[in-house]
């Protein structure tokens, strides 16, 4: 660990302190991002401490995250998702019976068929009635901890963050397409928007 990283570690745990939070910082050797998780742990990537990232910039990741901690929304996701599992369950189970009961009525014997069908349904009804609330719960979520860090002072210094977080990570038709089903984020060009708005 050098000495900028031992330097962020102090201040983030500092800045926990005022909020009452105890946090545990860790680094990582994962992409350009950090995590804030239940318990108080936040996870920092260590590529933000190598070019084109600036301290600014890393210090309005790091409140963002305790925004999250703050907020209590990584507790939050974890009980969510208990809840999304037994919905999936209560949606995936009459599913089944369904099919059964179809396949047998019809007298299909085709083990394979039956199973490819069955599955096949159920996975779709399941993310398509499961995901979508949770990829909306979850983006209500950042942009509170957004909002946070703007309150701070920091939503310049954390919109020049996703511009270049971006910049990194390439703007496809295919990654727009993905981020666009299943991001657990806005989108990034509203987010630099107000968190750039005065």
């Amino acid at each position: 660990m050098n000495r900028h990283m031992t330097r962020y570690k102090e201040w983030l745990e500092k800045e926990g302190e005022k909020e009452g939070l105890k946090i545990k910082v860790i680094f990582v050797k994962d992409g350009y991002k950090a995590e804030a998780r239940a318990g108080g742990e936040m996870r920092i990537s260590e590529s933000l401490f190598c070019p084109p990232f600036e301290e600014k910039e890393r210090n309005a990741v790091g409140i963002h995250e305790l925004a999250h901690l703050k907020f209590n929304h990584p507790t939050e996701k974890r009980n969510k998702e208990l809840q999304r599992g037994l919905f999936a369950l209560l949606i995936a189970i009459p599913l089944i019976i369904f099919w059964s009961m179809v396949f047998r009525l019809l007298d299909i014997k085709n083990l394979i068929l039956i199973l490819m069908v069955v599955f096949e349904s159920c996975a779709f009804l399941v993310i398509l009635c499961v995901s979508q609330p949770s990829l909306y719960y979850s983006r209500i979520r950042e942009i509170e901890a957004d909002l946070y860090a703007k309150k701070r002072g920091f939503g310049k210094a954390l919109a020049s963050y996703i511009k270049k977080y971006e910049e990194l990570k390439g703007k496809s038709l295919t990654r727009r397409v993905k981020n666009w089903l299943w991001s657990t984020h806005p989108d990034s060009d509203k987010r630099i928007r107000y968190l750039e708005d005065c």
